[in-house]
């Protein structure tokens, strides 16, 4: 008989997957057969229902952990299980009890590597902000730039072309454009365009 191969899962839903697996007779790996067996399809879909309240996973994620599927399925054994609760009291009582002892047993687990998760994530997002703030800062400053020594080439070309008192005179009799009268502003803020 050959060997199974172990179960390779986001260590956030393998929990979950192991005891909602177990309370159902079933084993972790059956979880993510592609299959419609009835017994099958609900464990798996209170497995999803479970992670997708408790473990901050996308939807996708979930799905690719409980063999493949999309984040469509994700959403619709969401919609199952919650409407199973509201309409089937009997599946609402054998819920309740399979979720007293899940609280008790398996949820600090789940919420103790989501919260360390949550504290390195933070620190990580605070770090790579600065560094996009600083990438975005350069890039506008360089956007900048660009527009000021634009505008001062266009300016010596109709200088070049007409006369400088004939530029000024016609800068004054034209109405700027909001972009152009924004752009300016924007220099001024950067003390690069003394107007």
């Amino acid at each position: 008989m050959k060997k199974e191969e172990p179960l390779i899962m986001d260590v956030r839903i393998k929990p979950i997957v192991e005891f909602v697996a177990e309370w159902h007779g079933l084993t972790p790996r059956q979880l993510t057969f592609k299959t419609r067996k009835r017994e099958v399809v609900e464990a798996r879909q209170i497995a999803m229902w479970l992670a997708i309240n408790y473990t901050r996973m996308s939807l996708a994620a979930i799905g690719a952990n409980l063999g493949g599927k999309d984040h469509a399925t994700c959403s619709y054994a969401k919609k199952t299980i919650d409407n199973l609760l509201e309409t089937n009291k009997a599946f609402s009582k054998n819920f309740n009890e399979m979720y007293e002892v899940f609280k008790k047993n398996v949820l600090p687990q789940i919420t103790a590597y989501v919260a360390k998760n949550d504290y390195e994530l933070g620190l990580f997002n605070a770090k790579t902000l600065k560094e996009k703030t600083d990438v975005i800062k350069r890039e506008y400053e360089k956007r900048l730039v660009g527009i000021y020594m634009h505008s001062v080439k266009t300016l010596k070309s109709l200088e070049k072309n007409i006369g400088e008192d004939n530029v000024m005179e016609g800068f004054r009799k034209v109405k700027m454009t909001k972009e152009l009268q924004k752009s300016i502003a924007k220099l001024r803020d950067y003390k690069m365009l003394q107007l």
